[in-house]
């Protein structure tokens, strides 16, 4: 990705993971797959299967607590958390894999916990993007959709990045309306069943 480009989808997802961790402030919360540390602001502990870029997390962030571990098999004790937020994870995995971390959050939540994560637009990328509704069906059971929105509708790349933020509200804009199955990623909110 170019520069403006990720500046532009940190902000908005900086933007949407405040909104949507207000509610969980004092609570334990997961960032899996948090490679260097990338919203670890949002986070009490990271996870990420590589150990060098979790010590490069550590070095950012002293004071949070990071484990190696595959996604797959994060070790934690069943319902350790009230939030799991996993951002740029699934966007070249297979469906099989993403079945598999879907099943190991559903066990680290805690009832009524939220998983916070987003995938390619199957619209934008044909070869690995997906649905909401082809992911709703990797979820099996024991889950509700709680939120779906696009995330980066505007073609970025193309417009000079002096002028970004002129279009950053127009893109929320329009990543909320019907046109959000176009938008480049999906963000997806869901909720632990009791």
């Amino acid at each position: 990705m170019d520069d403006g480009f990720t500046k532009f989808l940190i902000a908005r997802e900086d933007q949407l993971l405040n909104e949507w961790l207000e509610p969980f402030d004092n609570d334990k919360v997961l960032n899996l797959g948090c490679g260097e540390g990338r919203f670890m602001e949002h986070a009490d502990f990271g996870i990420d299967h590589n150990e060098e870029i979790i010590e490069a997390a550590q070095k950012k962030y002293p004071n949070l607590d990071f484990i190696v571990a595959d996604a797959t098999q994060t070790n934690f004790p069943d319902v350790s958390f009230d939030v799991v937020f996993s951002l740029h994870m699934f966007t070249e995995m297979d469906k099989e894999n993403i079945k598999i971390i879907f099943k190991e959050v559903h066990r680290i939540l805690r009832p009524k916990g939220r998983f916070i994560f987003n995938i390619s637009s199957y619209r934008y990328h044909k070869t690995s993007g997906f649905s909401v509704g082809e992911i709703k069906e990797l979820f099996q059971e024991g889950w509700d959709l709680v939120h779906e929105e696009g995330l980066i509708f505007l073609p970025i790349k193309n417009i000079p990045q002096k002028i970004h933020p002129y279009f950053f509200r127009l893109d929320q804009f329009l990543c909320r309306t019907f046109a959000s199955d176009y938008a480049n990623f999906i963000l997806v909110v869901m909720e632990k069943q009791d």
